[in-house]
Parts: structure tokens; C-alpha cells; sequence
């Protein structure tokens, strides 16, 4: 087990990345995603539409602020970027059947309700239209009778925590807390 000083200077040293990997997660959603003209070749030959790379850089994003969601201020989910919190919401909604990233985005929007302070909720929630995104996704994807609705048991239980964590965060901002 690390001793708590070296955790914190590990973390502090991570927590600089955050706007790069939120700028990774942007680009590569932006440039490389599904209605995109562009793709990556590698030397191979071989095109890649950059899915791993995506994932791998939400996942780091979400060990950081996992690690730092246990320091009294937790910082570094006030350095995740408005637009980047909106675009992992958008692959949950897209990947709804990606159960791994499910779980992990799961944790993360429910610690960034509950450490995040007040301007980083109102920017990552309202100012990005989060919950029509959500609202839309309920209305077409879980009360329609489209294929997602049909499946709908094995995932609403992760949306179902989303918006409980929205609750719990205006009930905080309300509060004052």
C-alpha cells in the first residue's frame, strides 16, 4: 500500500493530464466518430477508427478521478472539461451495451454529482443540455418499442443510477453544500 504523501504526489502529477485527455476524448470524438469521413491508417494498411484509444483515455480519466474523488477536495473533477463530461454521456448512450464502460461511467458521473463543486455541475449538466440527451434516450430508446427497449433489463439499472446521482446533486446544490 502507498503512504498517503506519495498517493498525493502521484495524483497531483496526473491531475495536470486532465485537460490533455480531455482534449484526447474531444478530438477523437469529434474527428474520428461514427458519421466522420476520416479514419486512421496505420503503417499496415490497417484503418482503425480509434475505439480502444477512446476507452483507454475515459478509463484513465475515470482511475484519476477516482483516485483524487478520496482527498477532501477532489479536484480533479472540476478539470474535466464541460464538453468531455457530454461526450462520455453520449458513448454510454451509444454503447448502452457495453456493460464494462457502463459501470465505470456509472461511478464516475455518480462521484462528479457528489464531490464536483456547483459551477462544474451546472456546467457539465445544464449548460450542455445533458438531460434532454437523457430525456431523449428514455423516450426513444427504453419506452419505444425498438430493439434497445427489448433489452432494456440488462442496462437501465446504470441510467437509473445517473439519474438518481442528478437528484442527489441538485438536492446539494440546493442545500449549499
Amino acid at each position: 500500500m502507498l503512504d498517503l504523501d506519495l498517493k498525493a504526489q502521484i495524483v497531483r502529477v496526473l491531475r495536470e493530464y486532465i485537460p490533455d485527455i480531455c482534449k484526447c476524448i474531444n478530438l477523437s470524438h469529434w474527428e474520428y466518430g461514427a458519421n466522420s469521413t476520416k479514419v486512421l491508417v496505420l503503417s499496415s494498411g490497417l484503418v482503425q477508427c480509434l475505439g480502444d484509444i477512446r476507452l483507454l483515455n475515459a478509463e484513465i480519466l475515470f482511475e484519476i478521478t477516482k483516485i483524487d474523488s478520496q482527498s477532501p477536495q477532489a479536484a480533479s473533477l472540476d478539470l474535466v472539461h464541460d464538453s468531455t463530461f457530454h461526450i462520455l454521456l453520449i458513448w454510454s448512450i451509444q454503447k448502452f451495451h457495453n456493460n464494462i464502460y457502463l459501470v465505470k461511467f456509472t461511478e464516475f458521473f455518480t462521484q462528479f454529482c457528489r464531490k464536483a463543486n456547483n459551477l462544474s455541475l451546472v456546467n457539465a449538466i445544464i449548460k450542455t443540455n445533458l438531460v434532454a440527451d437523457l430525456a431523449n434516450f428514455f423516450m426513444e430508446g427504453i419506452y419505444s418499442g425498438s430493439n434497445v427497449s427489448r433489452n432494456k433489463e440488462m442496462f437501465i439499472c446504470f441510467f437509473t443510477d445517473i439519474v438518481k446521482a442528478m437528484k442527489e446533486a441538485k438536492e446539494t446544490v440546493r442545500l449549499g453544500s
